[in-house]
C-alpha cells in the first residue's frame, strides 16, 4: 500500500496539478468572481429540469418515465464526501459493498443481482461511462468524481435502453456538470476528519465570449475504519481484522469553444478488502477508470440539431495477481428536432468497439445499435411518447427495446404518467471470456431482459413537487454463476427469472424562503421462479427525509436521515451459508451538514471568500452490515464506518 501511495502522490498528484496549471496558463484572463443567484429566487420548476429522458432539456413533469433530480443546492445543503453519499439519499437507491468491490455497488428497486453496478447506466453529461470488463467497475466515479462541480444529478428509475442501450436496465444516472460561468475562477479546499482522513480539492474555471474551460481535482487519503470479518475456509474459520485504508483521486477537465466540447474524467480508487487467500486476510483492490469525450453540435436550423460524440472508456484493475484492462470506443450520432408543432423526434446510431485483456486472455467485440423516440402532443393536456432501440452485440441475437408512455395533465397542478418499457444488459468480457480455476467463461450467454410497467401521479406548484409511483417488472435470462461440472468451481449461466413490484412516494417542498423538506418512502418486493421472496437482498422498506435551512446570512444547515429496512437473510437464499458475522439489522444513516460563510458571519467583506463546513456521518453510530450477496457464503459483511466527523475549509480566490 505504501508503494502504491508513493506512486499516486508522485504521478497522479502531479498530473492533477499540471492540468490545473495548464488551464490557468492557457486562459488569457480569469473571469471576475461572481455570485450565483440565490436558489430561493427560483421556483422548483426552474430547478427541477432534466435532459436524460429525451436527450433534451424538459421539465420533470414533461419527461417520459419515472424521473427525479438532485440539485447542486441540495448537495451543498446536505453535504457528502462523494457520489455514494449523495445517491444514498435518492429514492429507492442503496449503496452497498462486497469483498472484492467494497465501494462499487448501488442497488435500485431491488433489481440488482451482482457486485458490479451493471444494472444501472452512469452518464457524464449524457455520455456513457461503461466498461466492457463487467460493465460496472464504477468505484473511481462514485468515490472520486469532484462533487463541487456537479450542477445536478438526473435519475431515470426504470428501463432506459430505448436511448442508451446496455446497462440502462434498472435505471440511468446522469451527472451534469456546471459550466465555467457557474464557478469561481479558483477554488481551493482542504478537509480533515475521522480515521485520519485527509482530502484536498481544487477547481479552476475561466471563460470568454465563445469559449470556456474548467479543471477540477480531488484527492483523498484515509487510514480507514476498522473492518472485522470472518469467513469459513478449509473446515475452519478465517478472521479478518484490519483498517480499511483508502486512497482515491479524480480529475475532471472540460474545454468548450463554439460548437465543440472536449471533456475527460480520470479516477482511481484503491481500498483494502478481505481476501481469504491472504495470510493476513487483507488485500487491496485498485480500480482505475477514465473517459475522454469529444462532442460537436451541428445546428442545422432553428428546429433541427445534430450531435456527434466520440467517447473513449478505459479501465485498469489490480487485485492480487489479477491484472485486467479494457479500451473501448463509442461513436454516436444523434439528430433531434420538430416534424411539426406537435411532433418531436430524436433518432441516432451507435457503434462500439471493445478491446480487453483479462490476465493473458484478450477479447474483441463490437456492438451496433440504432434508436428513435418520438413524442406527440395529442392535446393541450395529453402527450404520447413512443420509442425503440435495436441492438446487436457480438455473439448474441439482436434485441429490440421499446418504450410506450403517456403524460396527462389533469389540471394546472395534477398530472399522470403511465408507461411500459423494456431494457437489456448484454454479457461482458469477464462473463464471456475470463477463465481460471475459480470460474469458467461462457461465450454463449444471452442478454438479461427486463420488462417494466409503471404509473405515477404527480403534483406540482412553484414551491412543491411530489409523485406517487407504482412499478411492476419481470427480469429474465439472469446472468449468474453456479457450481460447475467442469474443472472450475463455478461457471456463468443464464438462469431463472425475477418478478418485482413496488411503490414510491417522493417529494420536495419549501415551507418558507429558507426552510425546505425533501424525502421519499419506498417499498418493493421481489420473487424468483421458485417462489423464494426477496432474493436480491434489497430491504422491502426505505424511508428518507431531509430538512435544510438557509436564510442567506452566512449560515446554512441540513439534516438527512436515510432508513433502510431489514434485508433478506443469506440463509433464506442459500441454506448452506454459515452463520458467521452479525445478522444485518435495519439502520438509520443520519448525516448532518453545516456551512459557515466566514466573511458574512463576521460582517467583514474584506476577508477572503471562505466557507467552513462541518459534516457528520452516521451520527447514531449504527453498526451497519449487509448480507454477503455476492458469494452468499456468510451472513453479512460490514458496510460503513461508525460515527465520524469531517471539517472542510473552502476558499474562493
Amino acid at each position: 500500500m505504501k508503494n502504491r501511495r508513493k506512486l499516486i502522490h508522485s504521478k497522479h498528484f502531479r498530473f492533477g496539478i499540471l492540468l490545473l496549471l495548464i488551464s490557468a496558463i492557457t486562459s488569457s484572463t480569469l473571469s471576475q468572481s461572481h455570485q450565483t443567484d440565490n436558489v430561493f429566487d427560483l421556483d422548483l420548476n426552474q430547478l427541477m429540469q432534466i435532459s436524460v429522458a429525451s436527450k433534451r432539456i424538459e421539465r420533470l413533469e414533461d419527461a417520459p418515465g419515472i424521473v427525479a433530480v438532485i440539485t447542486a443546492e441540495e448537495i451543498k445543503q446536505f453535504g457528502g464526501r462523494n457520489l455514494r453519499d449523495v445517491l444514498n439519499r435518492a429514492t429507492s437507491f442503496q449503496s452497498v459493498a462486497s469483498n472484492y468491490a467494497p465501494q462499487m455497488s448501488v442497488f435500485l428497486r431491488g433489481q440488482s443481482t451482482f457486485q458490479f453496478d451493471n444494472h444501472i447506466l452512469y452518464l457524464i453529461n449524457g455520455k456513457p461511462f461503461r466498461d466492457s470488463l463487467n460493465g460496472g467497475s464504477n468505484s473511481p466515479l462514485l468515490q472520486g468524481f469532484p462533487i463541487d462541480i456537479i450542477e445536478r444529478i438526473e435519475f431515470i428509475r426504470g428501463p432506459g435502453s430505448v436511448l442508451y442501450g446496455s446497462n440502462a436496465f434498472a435505471g440511468v444516472i446522469n451527472i451534469v456538470t456546471k459550466t465555467a460561468r457557474d464557478l469561481q475562477p479558483l477554488s481551493l479546499s482542504g478537509s480533515y476528519g475521522s480515521f485520519n482522513t485527509k482530502v484536498g480539492n481544487a477547481t479552476i474555471a475561466a471563460y470568454g465570449d465563445d469559449w470556456e474551460s474548467l479543471v477540477a481535482f480531488t484527492h483523498l487519503d484515509s487510514k480507514g475504519w476498522r473492518f472485522r470479518y470472518s469467513q469459513p475456509s478449509g473446515g475452519g474459520t478465517i478472521n479478518g481484522y484490519f483498517d480499511r485504508d483508502n486512497e482515491t483521486m479524480g480529475v475532471f477537465a472540460m474545454a468548450h469553444r463554439n460548437n465543440l466540447t472536449l471533456s475527460a474524467f480520470y479516477g482511481e480508487d484503491e481500498i483494502a478488502n478481505f481476501n481469504s487467500a491472504s495470510a493476513s486476510g487483507k488485500s487491496n483492490s485498485d480500480f482505475k477508470r477514465w473517459i475522454i469525450n469529444s462532442e460537436y453540435i451541428l445546428k442545422i436550423n432553428d428546429i433541427w440539431q445534430g450531435e456527434t460524440n466520440i467517447t473513449h472508456n478505459g479501465l485498469r484493475t489490480l487485485q492480487g495477481t489479477d491484472n485486467n484492462s479494457t479500451n473501448d470506443l463509442h461513436a454516436e450520432f444523434t439528430l433531434r428536432g420538430k416534424i411539426s408543432d406537435k411532433l418531436n423526434t430524436t433518432f441516432g446510431g451507435v457503434l462500439e468497439w471493445h478491446n480487453g485483456l483479462l490476465n493473458d486472455i484478450g477479447f474483441h467485440t463490437q456492438w451496433y445499435s440504432a434508436y428513435n423516440q418520438i413524442d406527440y402532443q395529442l392535446s393541450d393536456c395529453v402527450k404520447l411518447i413512443g420509442g425503440m432501440q435495436w441492438n446487436k452485440p457480438t455473439g448474441v441475437k439482436q434485441n429490440f427495446s421499446p418504450r410506450l408512455s403517456a403524460i396527462v395533465n389533469l389540471d394546472q397542478y395534477w398530472g399522470l404518467k403511465i408507461g411500459y418499457g423494456e431494457a437489456f444488459r448484454a454479457p461482458f468480457g469477464a462473463e464471456n471470456f475470463f477463465q481460471n480455476a475459480f470460474i469458467s467463461a461462457n461465450p454463449d450467454l444471452k442478454p438479461e431482459i427486463i420488462e417494466t410497467a409503471e404509473a405515477q401521479i404527480f403534483y406540482r406548484t412553484l414551491d412543491t413537487y411530489f409523485g406517487l409511483s407504482y412499478f411492476y417488472s419481470e427480469i429474465s435470462d439472469i446472468i449468474t454463476f453456479v457450481p460447475s461440472t467442469g474443472p472450475a468451481f463455478f461457471e456463468w449461466v443464464n438462469l431463472g427469472e425475477i418478478t418485482s413490484q413496488g411503490v414510491e412516494l417522493e417529494g420536495k417542498t419549501r415551507l418558507t424562503d429558507g426552510l425546505s423538506l425533501s424525502g421519499s418512502v419506498s417499498w418493493q418486493t421481489n420473487k424468483n421462479q421458485n417462489g423464494v421472496d426477496d432474493v436480491t437482498f434489497t430491504p422491502n422498506w426505505m424511508a428518507k427525509l431531509g430538512v435544510s435551512y438557509d436564510v442567506g446570512k452566512g449560515f446554512s444547515m441540513g439534516l438527512f436521515d436515510s432508513y433502510f429496512g431489514n434485508p433478506t437473510s443469506v440463509q433464506d437464499v442459500n441454506p448452506a451459508a454459515s452463520g458467521l458475522n452479525p445478522k444485518p439489522d435495519p439502520y438509520h444513516l443520519l448525516t448532518f451538514n453545516m456551512n459557515l460563510h466566514i466573511p458574512t458571519l463576521l460582517r467583514k467583506n474584506t476577508l477572503p471568500d471562505a466557507t467552513l463546513t462541518i459534516y457528520g456521518d452516521n451520527l447514531l453510530d449504527e453498526e451497519i452490515n449487509f448480507p454477503d450477496f455476492n458469494s452468499k457464503s456468510t451472513r453479512s459483511i460490514p458496510q460503513h464506518s461508525g460515527r465520524a466527523f469531517y471539517l472542510v475549509l473552502k476558499i474562493n480566490i
